[in-house]
This record gives C-alpha cells, sequence and structure tokens, in this order.
C-alpha cells in the first residue's frame, strides 16, 4: 500500500512548497549531511536540520496536498 506521502513527497512538489531559495538551501544541507533523524510516520515526515541553528520540520500529506506543519 502506498501512503499519500509518498505520492506528494518528490522534488518538483518540494521545491514548489519551499521556493526555489530554501529548496537550494536545503539541498546543501542534506548533501553535507545535516539533515538527520529522519522519521516517517503515517503520511507525516519529520526531520531534524542543523544550519545556524538545529530545527524540526515536518511535512505531511492532507487532503491531497503536500504542506509543512509548524
Amino acid at each position: 500500500m502506498t501512503s499519500a506521502l509518498s505520492r506528494f513527497l518528490t522534488l518538483k512538489q518540494i521545491r514548489r512548497l519551499a521556493g526555489d531559495t530554501s529548496f537550494r538551501r536545503g539541498q546543501a544541507y542534506c548533501e553535507r549531511g545535516q539533515v538527520r533523524s529522519r522519521v516517517v510516520h503515517g503520511d507525516t515526515l519529520t526531520a531534524t536540520v542543523t544550519g545556524t541553528e538545529t530545527h524540526a520540520v515536518r511535512l505531511a500529506a492532507t487532503d491531497g496536498n503536500l504542506e509543512e506543519l509548524l
């Protein structure tokens, strides 16, 4: 069974959600190994990102859309 998250969590969707500048910064963080502790629970993805500060990022597939949860 495919989760809603896997259908929406594409590079195109992430770029659209984040915007080009944030997407490129996030790609650089990922390439440098700064995206950590990625956890998928149901239709929600949570990751810890270390940059200037360490913070959690949560994305969820809800109602047919990918959204960032605050």
